[in-house]
């Protein structure tokens, strides 16, 4: 029979009384915490077994040796129990350590689990949970179930404040284990809380974890966010990236300490303030179409302009002076006590003719490093800004480069606003103000899930430059979209706006305006036509202030300025490249889209899907994964997908997952994916599963629905009859599914004229005659003698 054991200590108590505080701070409230358990531990384990282990040697004499006898684990309920984790394991340093995540459901207060990975085999003898508080006892009930089903024996739970119905409730549903608690409080309040409690320490789910989820966001990479558990890495460049949007070491700490449960170690603050020490010291500017380098750190830009890399490439023609040159060899290191006096000039002066220095404004290098320390910034020549970045990089002071288009006169401006019909929504503002924090805008990457409203985002951020802007996507098709998108939401007049692409070549009116194109246009290598080579010198021959690029999967750098994720209730799928589709298309009779449908065909028949009630199925391939725009879906049913891609899985996801006008209920969309059992496609569709719980989406596996049996391949003939075509397709047709509409890239053919003989007829081109002499006879009359005999 268990018991239940209370530490009556002084010093437990009045640590108790500290830690009920609500004005205590963070760490102070993780130190109680920690003490609090300390003294905790030794009440629990005082009932340990031990035994006696071989003779030892003090300095004085011989002693027997004392050793625990039971093989112990602690078991902490996240994430509360999290902060007794260290105390227990000071006291048991050979203990066995695993979580279990449980919380309170708020409306029903019964228990949810979501995280157990105990091993297959329970091979402890005894098991301490531990929990901060016991209100409801719901938690606690189905942590002991979970330890008992796992086999293990003997229970200690472990609680430093309960309530009295709590633990009475435990004990009834437990009668024995043993629960050691700090102090019984009596009341609880309606909502099932003890009263007065500890505050947050047994709110697993804070009121203010959204404010901890931004946190990391802001300063780590995601690494797996399922439902209940976000795993994130703290990494050098997500670091900078945080540097990169106004934050620094001490915010960064500041935070983590406010709202971790535990303490965070020594290490991982050395690492937050090594990485962010350097980053963002440097800035690159860039101001009128000239590059300023701004350091605000006396120190580090006195490092700086004592590196004889970096002082040859300072700007100095737009000055009107010009600098006085110096001997190499008389430089010393520090540059910023190189002239203590003002410079003889006449001394200087080893020709004698002064009258060609009158003529020139010449100042010294004192005075020029003298004006940069007052302005704390500098200009350097636009054609070494690399190798600008190159030094600063090998001096580990990496630059975050800005552009101030408030300031950019030189650049023309556009009249470009939103409409008012534009309407962000909240993380589309916050990612932009990762882009704009300061007044200028920052170089980087901005992640939103598919759907998620990103060409509302980069609309927003060309109409804030109000400068020419540049927008590359991947297909023709996007090119007409987001035109259609730029004129919808903002005010930009039609001559403003032009498209490169196979249809269109036609620059814009003004001296600024928006040029849509792909990223295959600007990048071909090949012979072009009249028409496409115009278009690249117009786009070589004036400055953009914005480069917007589209669909960005794979950078070979840059900055992540912001991330979110998204969840949705989706039914999971995944299947292999799949020739059937146009066969299922004629059957049902209706459209098919892919590679080969004109552009022309595939705006009409989307807008004919979005606008025409008759319409409300097509079938698209896989040119449907980007820059398709279908809001009006409400189900898509995925046939054949490429193996194990993620980055599709994520695509098709968001084009059904796009918010519905007038849409009442919270489920406002259906995607479902075909799997045929018993096949390689289930390896494929294991790797998609585990990708979506990482990514936080939720998901059911239907293995029979009702009506299936309905379908337009009611007989056994049909459906073999339709796999013997999908597989002699597979064997003799191939279909082209990418779709770039580049026809016209080599307009002209080029012909060459070879000189040729009558053996090119025959076919003798590629053959040669080849004799081998030995002796007197050659190797064609030995071979004639071998094959005729003597």
């Amino acid at each position: 029979m268990g018991q239940i054991r209370i530490v009556n200590h002084p010093i437990f108590l009045e640590k108790l009384s500290s830690v009920r505080d609500e004005k205590l701070k963070s760490r102070e409230f993780r130190a109680l915490v920690s003490e609090l358990t300390l003294i905790l531990g030794i009440t629990a384990t005082e009932r340990l077994d031990v035994v006696t282990t071989k003779q030892l040697h003090t300095p004085i004499g011989p002693y027997t040796g004392i050793k625990l006898k039971d093989e112990i684990g602690v078991f902490p309920i996240m994430r509360a129990g999290q902060g007794m984790i260290d105390s227990f394991l000071t006291l048991l340093p050979g203990a066995t350590v695993h979580h279990l995540g449980l919380f309170r459901d708020k409306t029903t207060l019964l228990p949810v689990e979501y995280y157990n990975k105990l091993p297959s085999e329970c091979k402890l003898d005894v098991g301490f949970i531990v929990d901060p508080m016991i209100a409801t006892a719901g938690t606690a009930v189905a942590a002991v179930n979970i330890l008992k089903d796992w086999g293990l024996k003997r229970i200690v739970f472990c609680s430093i404040l309960v309530s009295k119905s709590g633990v009475e409730a435990l004990q009834q549903a437990h009668p024995d284990i043993d629960i050691v608690v700090g102090h019984i409080d009596e009341e609880l309040t309606d909502r099932g809380y003890i009263y007065p409690g500890l505050g947050d320490a047994g709110d697993p789910f804070s009121p203010i974890h959204q404010q901890a989820e931004d946190l990391l966001l802001a300063i780590a990479e995601p690494i797996s966010r399922p439902a209940r558990i976000h795993e994130y890495k703290l990494t050098t460049y997500s670091l900078y990236a945080a540097v990169s949007v106004g934050l620094n070491a001490d915010t960064i700490i500041e935070g983590l300490e406010k709202l971790c449960k535990t303490e965070i170690p020594d290490s991982v603050l050395e690492f937050i303030k090594s990485s962010t020490s350097c980053y963002g010291k440097v800035r690159l500017i860039l101001i009128e179409n000239r590059y300023f380098v701004e350091c605000v750190d006396d120190v580090l830009l006195h490092k700086l302009l004592g590196d004889a890399d970096i002082l040859s490439i300072l700007e100095t023609s737009l000055l009107g002076v010009t600098p006085l040159p110096n001997n190499a060899d008389a430089i010393p290191i520090d540059l910023f006590s190189v002239f203590d006096h003002d410079i003889d000039l006449e001394e200087e002066s080893s020709d004698g003719n002064m009258e060609e220095r009158e003529n020139t404004n010449i100042i010294t290098l004192d005075s020029l490093l003298e004006q940069i320390r007052t302005d704390r910034k500098f200009e350097i020549k636009k054609n070494d800004v690399e190798t600008l970045k190159k030094k600063c990089a090998e001096l580990s002071y990496p630059m975050l480069e800005e552009y101030d288009f408030h300031a950019d006169h030189f650049n023309p401006h556009l009249a470009l606003d939103l409409k008012p019909n534009a309407k962000l929504r909240s993380y589309q503002e916050k990612s932009l103000g990762k882009m704009f924090g300061n007044g200028r805008a920052r170089s980087g990457i901005i992640v939103l899930p598919c759907g998620a409203g990103k060409t509302l985002v980069g609309v927003t951020a060309a109409c804030t430059i109000k400068k020419s802007c540049l927008v590359l996507c991947n297909s023709s098709l996007s090119v007409e979209q987001w035109t259609r998108e730029f004129k919808y939401w903002t005010t930009i007049k039609d001559s403003d706006i032009a498209k490169f692409s196979s249809e269109c070549k036609q620059p814009f009116e003004g001296d600024a305006g928006v040029l849509i194109s792909t990223y295959t246009m600007l990048t071909h290598s090949g012979n072009r036509a009249y028409d496409a080579q115009n278009m690249l010198e117009f786009i070589k021959s004036r400055e953009w202030g914005f480069l917007l690029m589209d669909e960005v999967h794979v950078v070979p750098a840059g900055k992540m300025m912001y991330d979110i994720q998204k969840k949705a209730i989706t039914v999971h799928h995944e299947s292999k490249q799949n020739q059937g589709m146009p066969h299922y298309a004629e059957k049902l009779q209706k459209p098919y889209l892919y590679g080969g449908t004109s552009q022309s065909e595939r705006i009409r028949l989307l807008q004919q899907f979005r606008f025409n009630p008759a319409l409300n199925t097509i079938f698209l391939s896989k040119i449907g994964d980007t820059s398709i725009d279908i809001p009006e879906a409400t189900c898509l049913i995925q046939i054949s997908s490429h193996f194990g891609s993620r980055r599709q899985e994520a695509q098709r996801l968001g084009r059904i997952l796009r918010p519905k006008k007038n849409c009442a209920t919270k489920v406002n969309a259906y995607f479902y994916t075909l799997v045929s059992k018993d096949t390689e496609e289930m390896y494929y569709a294991t790797k998609r599963q585990q990708f979506l719980i990482d990514q936080g989406y939720e998901f059911k596996i239907i293995t029979n629905i009702q009506g299936m049996e309905d379908g337009v391949y009611q007989h056994l003939s049909e459906e073999l009859s339709l796999l013997n075509t999908v597989l002699l397709s597979l064997e003799t047709q191939e279909f082209e599914e990418e779709g770039e509409e580049e026809d016209d890239l080599n307009p002209t053919f080029e012909f060459t004229r070879l000189e040729s003989k009558i053996s090119s007829l025959s076919g003798g081109d590629s053959m040669a005659y080849m004799e081998f002499r030995g002796g007197t006879s050659s190797g064609l009359d030995r071979r004639e003698r071998r094959n005729n005999g003597p």
